[in-house]
């Protein structure tokens, strides 16, 4: 870690220095205050489109429990976590090129130009 120098750039005015230290803060702010809250709020709203009986305090509390958990595992479990979203991903895509050849196998097109018609 790095101790920074609270001098102004002698290219930068008082003023200046003193906006990009607001600004820097400001940005602090909504990235390790603002973002998390924003996140749990929006994810708790979407998770009661799924399961409306489940009320919105308890999906918060849930979500802010999960997001702190993961957080405090570190950046070893965000790399696992990408690894098993990226294998999901990858079966979902493989799901729907398998019921996109099934559907043309089952119904196929009358002739060769309707294979390069849009969908309808």
């Amino acid at each position: 870690m790095f101790i920074q120098v609270l001098v102004p750039p002698i290219h930068m005015s008082a003023e200046k220095f003193t906006l990009a230290r607001v600004l820097c803060w400001l940005g602090m702010i909504f990235d390790y205050i603002m973002n998390p809250i924003i996140c749990v709020i929006w994810i708790s709203k979407a998770a009661i489109n799924l399961i409306p009986e489940i009320p919105f305090g308890v999906y918060a509390i849930a979500f802010t429990c999960l997001f702190t958990a993961m957080n405090l595992r570190g950046i070893e479990s965000s790399s696992r976590t990408n690894t098993i979203i990226a294998a999901g991903l990858g079966v979902v895509i493989i799901l729907f090129l398998g019921a996109a050849i099934r559907y043309l196998f089952l119904n196929p097109p009358a002739n060769a130009g309707e294979w390069t018609r849009p969908f309808l």
